[in-house]
């Protein structure tokens, strides 16, 4: 909370640059009047003190609850007993400076404001008799409260207290920016190092790779090869001089012969063939292979690799390696292995499905269909670090699973009912938030594979209420539910950690009930969608709506804010993909051109994203007939750039994580299917 400061004068700058000089008035004020005292441990203890000092019982009391209300009440279970300890411990200090001070005025007015709140505690018990007791500076109970060092400590642990949990609290994006510049460093850092020890390689030296924090953070498991295997032939390229030549030489490398890449010079097993072995003989030194997958599927790939070239790329190869329906099982090195040599050469469509996918912006790299569900997709979305999938259906099962570096399961929830709504914890991606139609949420913990916790979002002897609607905030200390019954909805706050419900943000209605809503960055505003095709836009600082409009005919199916929050998008059962302006109420910015079938009309029961946008906001993926369908967006206007494909049924949820230079597609449909798509940005 060092920046505080600075990040003040950053918005009094730009107020007095601006000219809003009655804002930057009302803001002087409010830094004046500021309770948390910049959020500086050493002011907020000093003041606490300055109350204790002059008997301030009322300002102390004041001070205190605010603390408690902002802070300490959003803590963890662990640590609202030292609060509890630490207020304990000051009101005793107030006793004994009344006592101190020859002041029994104020050790009977304390008691008379306070028993209310103390009787019943056991740690007040002998407390009561303090103002009946002489010489209670030499009595055994209360003399180690008068020693100076008791003071002196519980004030030293009160300033590191309060120092840890502002160093705990969310900082705001304005206040962010010394945490990025020391990841920027670093990964500054990490790329010179990478990029030398690349150097050395191309040399023919022999070097080891320090594990990077990347690699760390991914257990560890990842060889020196590996790091440079995924995109070796991008990373070969000279710096283009133009796009255009750029993909160019690229689809030469995807179309033309075998790259130098470390992959290529691993050495094939000794029960290959003479001719192969004194083939791979000409390449260099071999590298060790990766233990993350075993030495028979190496083995089998190099085989079918082999076989694939002896065979001149036969149409029936190349059917059997790149359309395999059942879950692959071969690693992104191993599928470049595959991939210069799944189209042949002379295939001029081939190559022109290439040239088209790299003037689109995207290329397809690879495309993996996930089959364990049964009947029409809910949800299917990332957690917070895009590493893995939550996906659920009608029939009330839902996956976690892997989508990278390839599609595995890692477990199954059976619920009783449909999975209505869906969402990660977006701080901690082990938890995941669940509801159906019993009006139930409950938390998964997917480490411990075990529901941890359950709330009644309302009175569940309702057969009826369907709980449509659950998403997380960005800052992770609060999520909101949106239920249904057959007399309306409702939607609520809930506080994350102690997932008691801190306010009904709308009250329960008749007239429709809320089918989506999303958070903006910072998680203060909150953009909402009704059954009946209103829109609004929540301030969740003051819990008051400063926007609605008629945005749909229909019900609002999907809402985002645009990355730069100046507008919002919106969709409907009427399939219209509208923008809108997040400061003018009402004012329509344009009605975004997609497909005439954004999703089929029998998954507008089902609650799940249906358009969502890659980091940076100028790329939109939507649901498609038979794929996503990839559109680029500029001046209000959409662009039809890649579809995804690779679907017999119509789309009904997607969602999209960046990852580096490739980013990562999944696309549910109505049949039960996933398909994920890795694509690389050009």
């Amino acid at each position: 909370m060092s920046a505080i400061g600075f990040g003040d004068e950053l918005v009094r700058d730009y107020l007095l640059f601006r000219g809003f000089l009655t804002a930057l008035k009302a803001f002087d004020n409010e830094v004046k009047a500021d309770k948390d005292r910049g959020f500086r441990p050493d002011r907020i203890v000093e003041h606490l003190s300055s109350c204790i000092i002059n008997l301030d019982l009322n300002a102390l009391r004041e001070s205190w609850a605010h603390l408690d209300q902002r802070f300490f009440a959003r803590l963890e279970h662990s640590f609202l007993g030292t609060a509890r300890k630490l207020e304990t411990a000051l009101l005793r200090m107030y006793l004994v400076t009344c006592i101190s001070s020859g002041r029994q005025d104020k050790l009977l007015e304390f008691f008379e404001k306070m028993t209310p709140d103390l009787q019943g505690q056991p740690e007040w018990k002998d407390w009561f008799a303090l103002p009946f007791v002489k010489n209670a500076d030499e009595h055994p109970t209360y003399s180690p409260f008068f020693n100076r060092q008791w003071q002196d400590t519980m004030l030293l642990s009160l300033h590191n207290f309060i120092s840890v949990v502002f160093q705990s609290a969310a900082m705001p994006t304005l206040l962010s920016y010394e945490e990025e510049l020391l990841k920027l460093q670093q990964l500054t850092e990490e790329n010179e190092l990478l990029k030398k020890k690349l150097a050395a390689l191309q040399a023919g030296e022999t070097v080891d790779l320090p594990k990077t924090s990347r690699d760390l953070d991914s257990g560890g498991l990842r060889t020196p090869s590996e790091l440079m295997d995924d995109f070796y032939v991008i990373a070969q390229e000279a710096p283009p001089e133009n796009t255009g030549r750029s993909i160019k030489s690229l689809i030469r490398n995807i179309s033309g012969g075998l790259p130098t890449s470390p992959v290529l010079s691993r050495r094939p097993t000794e029960s290959r063939k003479a001719d192969e072995s004194s083939s791979s003989s000409k390449l260099s030194k071999a590298k060790p292979r990766s233990p993350s997958v075993p030495p028979s599927q190496h083995t089998s790939t190099l085989h079918v690799f082999e076989s694939t070239r002896s065979k001149k790329d036969s149409p029936e190869a190349i059917r059997s390696i790149s359309h395999d329906e059942g879950q692959s099982t071969t690693t992104k090195a191993e599928r470049k292995l595959l991939k210069p040599h799944s189209v042949p050469a002379t295939s001029q469509s081939s190559i022109q499905t290439m040239k088209e996918e790299a003037m689109s912006g995207f290329i397809i790299l690879s495309r993996e269909k996930y089959s364990e569900h049964n009947s029409l997709i809910t949800h299917c979305k990332f957690n917070c670090s895009g590493t893995s999938v939550a996906s659920s259906d009608m029939d009330g099962v839902i996956k976690i699973w892997n989508a990278i570096p390839s599609v595995s399961t890692l477990s199954t929830i059976m619920s009783k009912t449909s999975v209505l709504s869906l969402d990660w914890d977006r701080k901690r991606e082990r938890l995941l938030l669940y509801g159906g139609t019993t009006g139930i949420v409950r938390m998964y913990d997917t480490k411990e594979r075990r529901v941890v916790k359950e709330i009644c979002t309302e009175n569940v002897s309702n057969s009826n209420q369907r709980v449509l609607c659950i998403c997380c905030s960005p800052l992770g200390i609060n999520f909101v539910t949106s239920t249904s019954t057959g007399e309306g909805g409702q939607l609520c706050l809930w506080d994350m950690k102690t997932l008691s419900m801190e306010r009904q943000i709308l009250p329960k209605t008749d007239k429709s009930c809320v089918h989506c809503c999303s958070f903006n960055h910072n998680g203060q505003l909150l953009l909402i969608g009704f059954s009946d095709g209103t829109s609004s836009i929540l301030d969740l600082r003051t819990f008051e709506i400063f926007a609605s409009w008629p945005s749909h005919t229909g019900g609002v199916l999907s809402t985002e804010f645009s990355s730069d929050e100046t507008s919002c998008y919106t969709m409907g059962s009427d399939k219209k993909f509208y923008s809108w302006s997040a400061n003018r109420v009402g004012q329509k910015l344009s009605e975004l051109e997609i497909h005439s079938d954004p999703f089929d009309s029998e998954s507008i029961s089902s609650y799940g994203k249906r358009f969502c946008f890659n980091s940076d906001g100028s790329h939109v993926l939507t649901c498609g007939p038979l794929g996503g369908v990839i559109y680029k967006i500029a001046n209000s206007t959409t662009t039809p750039v890649l579809d995804i494909g690779g679907h017999n049924k119509p789309v009904n949820t997607v969602d999209w994580s960046a990852a580096m230079e490739s980013s990562t597609c999944i696309c549910g449909t109505v049949d039960g299917r996933v398909i994920v798509s890795t694509l690389l940005n050009q």
